[in-house]
């Protein structure tokens, strides 16, 4: 979809105020068929309201992929204020890179980043 400058601005903006806007309005744009919902809205509103958050979750259960929503929501507001530092523990080194590795995926996909 091609989005006027005025579209952009007001998407951007209303984004910056919520994570769950900005997961299924931006991030969203990284898939194909992204699905959202009752329970995306819950996981989105719970990381933006407790700054330091573990979940632990079945699988398949929206953990790594609201967290690189997470972590794209942060870098493209907060990433040109300030140096950002993340630290990304997981249950072993090599999923931590392929975490790492799909963010990268995701922003390369992304038409926003």
């Amino acid at each position: 979809m091609n989005y006027s400058l005025k579209d952009k601005v007001e998407l951007l903006s209303e984004a910056e105020k919520s994570l769950f806007f900005f997961t299924t309005k931006i991030f969203a744009k990284s898939f194909t068929n992204f699905v959202g919902g009752q329970y995306v809205e819950e996981c989105c509103n719970y990381l933006q309201k407790y700054d330091r958050t573990m979940r632990v979750a079945f699988r398949s259960a929206f953990k790594s992929i609201s967290f690189a929503s997470y972590v794209m929501y942060i870098m493209m507001f907060r990433g040109l204020k300030e140096d950002l530092s993340m630290r990304y523990y997981s249950f072993n080194e090599n999923l931590a890179g392929v975490h790492v590795q799909e963010i990268k995926t995701l922003i390369d996909k992304n038409p926003f980043f």
